[in-house]
């Protein structure tokens, strides 16, 4: 109890700066969103962190890297193994994890967004699903996307639907240590569920309780 009153406390007295942070999260989030091929830049952004953050700025924020994987780019290429190339290529140059692993993902989640029509039918069918809960399931299609990735994709655009949400990973499993959760012997969602409580507590939204503890 007194690690989790002193948990609270520093979110109520946090420094400016971290306000400063959320807003800008939540303008980068819409700037997303408003992307043409997001969900393909939100499923190469969870690759780039999955297991080790520092792939992002290598791969999303390296302009030269990105535009070999963008998706304008990769539809010109003539056929899969050439954007298998140009994934593998990337992945290595901007230091992800596993880049054999991702790249097959990628291969696998990019015929899959072929096969349903393209980018813009499916993005526009993942969004007019109704609800939370449909949208998770809908992503934990993609290959590489579990329960984190799944909220965390759409955490990342800032949408409406997961404000309510927390990404469970290695950050919050260190403080559910400290707070004696047994995260071992429970569900995602419980544990989830147990950080919604403590953002309710802390009379912020579990978004911005999420976007705190990784700053």
């Amino acid at each position: 109890i007194k690690k989790k009153n002193k948990l609270l406390k520093a979110l109520s007295i946090r420094p400016k700066n971290q306000n400063d942070l959320l807003k800008s999260e939540i303008e980068k989030g819409k700037n997303i969103s408003e992307k043409k091929d997001w969900l393909w830049h939100q499923l190469l952004s969870a690759m780039s962190t999955m297991g080790n953050s520092r792939g992002y700025a290598g791969l999303i924020e390296e302009q030269k890297t990105y535009s070999k994987v963008a998706f304008s780019n990769l539809k010109q290429l003539k056929s899969l193994n050439q954007i298998n190339d140009n994934l593998y290529d990337a992945l290595n140059t901007a230091k992800v994890r596993m880049p054999k692993t991702k790249t097959k993902w990628l291969i696998n989640n990019w015929m899959m967004i072929e096969d349903c029509g393209g980018i813009e039918k499916i993005q526009t069918f993942i969004l007019n699903t109704s609800g939370r809960a449909t949208k998770i399931r809908m992503m934990k299609l993609f290959d590489g996307i579990g329960e984190k990735y799944a909220r965390n994709i759409f955490m990342g655009m800032y949408h409406k639907d997961f404000i309510n949400s927390i990404a469970i990973d290695e950050r919050i499993l260190d403080i559910s240590g400290a707070l004696e959760i047994d995260s071992k012997n429970i569900k995602y969602q419980e544990h989830e569920n147990i950080f919604v409580q403590l953002a309710n507590e802390a009379n912020i939204s579990p978004w911005e309780l999420d976007r705190l503890l990784y700053f």
